[in-house]
């Protein structure tokens, strides 16, 4: 069997270190090794039983709760490929989001092969903002969403404004200036994705989804 082009947008680590090597990861967890993959029906009972915080339901049990058939299993929520993709790079996309992973797409391929200085070579991107519906923003050293003064930083920011109105935004979403927003407010994870990361014990430390950015990861397997 040939190996196929794919593609995925999720959130996820770029800077992971050899195998066995990064103490982040769980090189052990069924979402790395695919040996013993929970059933979706798992899945549910485990997200019913969490404490969730806020306390509704996310998009990945009412997609679970619905009766229509999925069309990927847990194992499909994550893309790592040592041997043929970046070894560096981990991404997971929240389970319901199943048009975020495609394979084999005529027009990747062309767009990979034909139309690139370096054909069939697996690249990833890190996106600056948040993946829709979760367009928030958060502090990357607490994980706590932050209110939606921010989105005044951020447009300012994005907008390539003077120093001054960056610094006026950025305290009034309660931090001390630009220079902290700046080091710090980075697009919100997931529940969803946060919850695929916790039921597989994928990460060691339950600080490590913090890391994690929007990316769109190409790669071949």
């Amino acid at each position: 069997m040939g190996i196929r082009i794919q593609r995925i947008l999720g959130y996820g680590l770029t800077d992971l270190a050899a195998e066995d090597e990064d103490e982040r990861i769980n090189w052990d967890s069924w979402l790395l090794t695919g040996e013993g993959v929970p059933t979706l029906a798992d899945y549910l009972a485990w997200l019913e039983k969490r404490e969730a915080d806020p306390p509704w339901p996310t998009l990945d049990q009412l997609c679970l709760r619905d009766h229509r058939e999925p069309k990927a299993d847990l194992y499909d929520c994550r893309a790592y490929s040592r041997e043929f993709g970046l070894p560096e790079v981990l991404v997971l996309r929240p389970f319901g989001q199943c048009d975020w992973y495609r394979y084999d797409d005529p027009i990747d391929y062309v767009q990979e092969t034909w139309l690139t200085s370096q054909p069939q070579t697996s690249h990833v991107e890190v996106i600056p903002a948040g993946l829709y519906p979760w367009v928030g923003y958060m502090d990357d050293r607490t994980g706590k969403t932050l209110p939606a003064a921010i989105m005044h930083w951020v447009r300012a920011r994005n907008g390539n404004r003077p120093p001054h109105v960056l610094e006026t935004f950025a305290k009034a979403a309660g931090l001390s200036g630009h220079e902290e927003a700046q080091a710090h407010v980075v697009p919100e994870v997931p529940q969803e994705v946060c919850d695929i990361a916790a039921f597989a014990a994928l990460f060691t430390d339950d600080t490590v989804w913090r890391q994690l950015r929007p990316v769109l990861y190409t790669y071949w397997s």
